[in-house]
């Protein structure tokens, strides 16, 4: 299976690939390991994968206040 990565910064409307057709065997994790900011109710992070097979994913985050 293959998926892409991909961030947009204006409710979706322009989307920059982060990561492009990247291929994940059957069980196998994948790591993102650096930091990525979202940085209001804008920002949209959309993980789109290729093919039929099911895809699970959990994401961990901080909710920071800049105030």
């Amino acid at each position: 299976m293959n998926f892409d990565l991909e961030l947009s910064n204006d409710s979706g409307s322009n989307y920059v690939w982060l990561l492009e057709d990247v291929n994940l065997n059957k069980d196998e994790t994948f790591v993102w390991n650096d930091r990525l900011v979202l940085y209001d109710n804008t920002s949209r992070l959309r993980i789109t994968p290729s093919g039929s097979d099911p895809l699970m994913y959990t994401i961990n985050y901080i909710d920071q206040d800049w105030s």
